[in-house]
C-alpha cells in the first residue's frame, strides 16, 4: 500500500546514512555546496532546512500543472522545473510549512552524493538490512499495491491513478504495517541503522529560537504526557500514520486504502494508544 508521506523518514534517514559515510560532510551545509545552481537560494537553505519543511519553498501539490498530470512519470529535474519558477514562501527557517517540494530536492542530493538512483539507495542501505521484503519505491500502480478508494456522496470509488515516483523523496514508499514493524523495531533499538539514527528525532528550531516539534521526516508530540514520534501520510485512497514511544519501547502503524472515512486514521491510532496506555 501506498504510505504516502510516511515515506519522508526513510528519506531523512537516507540522509543520515550518507552523512555517516562521509558523503555529506553536516547536516547545516548549504544544499548548493551538493547541488551547485540547481534551486534558488541554495546557498542559503541547509539540509537540515530542507528536511524539517522550513527552507520557505513553493509547494509542489499546490501547482496545477504538477497535479493535472500526477499520472505522468516525471522525471525530477521536469518536476522542480514546474515549482522552482515560483517565489520563495518565506525567507528559509523563518517558519514552518510543510513541503513537499524541498523532499523531491533531497532524493536528488541523495542521487548526486551515493552515485546511485535513489530507489536503489534505500533498498541497499535500508529495506534490505532490516528485510523489509514487501517495502519499495513505486513508479505507476503495481498489481500487489492494494486498490486505492476515496468517497463520493454515497459510496467509495477507486481513485484516479497516480504515479508513485512523481512523489519522489516525500510520499513514493509502498509498505505494509508488517515491514513497517521492522522498521519501528530499528528506530526502537537502533539495528542496522547508522550510528547517527537517533538524530532523525531532533526538532529543528526556527532562526527566533522556537521548536517546530518536527525533526529530520518525522514529528514529535505526547500523548498525555507521553512523549512520541509521528508521521502521517495522506492522498488520494492512501491514510496512514506510524506513532513510535521511544521510552516506551511501543509502535503504532495503521494504513488504510480508503480517505477520506468515516474515521481518520489518527483517531483509530489513538483508539489504540488509549487501549494501550489505559492498561499500563
Amino acid at each position: 500500500m501506498g504510505i504516502a508521506s510516511m515515506s519522508k523518514q526513510f528519506t531523512g534517514m537516507a540522509i543520515l546514512s550518507l552523512i555517516e559515510e562521509g558523503y555529506i560532510k553536516n547536516i547545516d551545509d548549504a544544499i548548493e555546496d551538493y547541488l551547485p545552481k540547481y534551486i534558488p537560494n541554495g546557498e542559503n537553505i541547509s539540509i537540515r532546512q530542507l528536511l524539517s519543511h522550513v527552507s520557505g519553498l513553493p509547494e509542489i501539490t499546490q501547482n496545477d500543472n504538477f497535479m493535472s498530470t500526477i499520472n505522468q512519470e516525471k522525471s525530477i529535474d521536469q518536476i522542480l522545473d514546474l515549482i522552482l519558477i515560483e517565489n520563495m514562501r518565506h525567507n528559509p527557517g523563518e517558519k514552518y510549512q510543510y513541503c513537499n517540494t524541498a523532499y523531491i530536492i533531497l532524493a536528488k542530493l541523495i542521487e548526486k552524493t551515493s552515485g546511485i538512483s535513489y530507489e536503489e539507495y534505500l533498498k541497499r542501505h535500508i529495506f534490505e538490512p532490516l528485510r523489509m521484503t514487501n517495502t519499495y519505491c513505486g513508479n505507476t500502480n503495481h498489481e500487489n499495491i492494494a486498490m486505492r478508494y476515496i468517497a463520493d456522496s454515497s459510496n467509495y470509488i477507486l481513485a484516479e491513478e497516480i504515479c508513485f515516483s512523481n512523489l519522489i523523496g516525500g510520499g513514493n514508499i509502498i509498505s505494509n504495517v508488517c515491514d513497517m514493524a521492522k522498521w519501528n523495531n530499528a528506530l526502537l533499538t537502533g539495528n542496522n541503522l547508522p550510528t547517527n539514527y537517533k538524530d532523525l528525532f531532533i526538532s529543528t528550531k526556527l532562526n527566533s529560537g522556537e521548536s517546530t516539534g518536527y525533526g529530520l521526516g518525522i514529528g514529535h508530540n505526547t500523548y498525555n504526557d507521553i512523549e512520541y514520534y509521528y508521521h502521517p501520510g495522506m492522498g488520494a485512497g492512501m491514510n496512514s500514520i506510524n506513532m513510535i514511544f521511544t521510552t516506551e519501547n511501543i509502535s503504532i502503524c495503521v494504513i488504510r486504502n480508503i480517505f477520506p472515512s468515516r474515521q481518520t486514521t489518527n483517531e483509530i491510532a489513538f483508539k489504540i494508544c488509549e487501549i494501550i496506555f489505559s492498561n499500563n
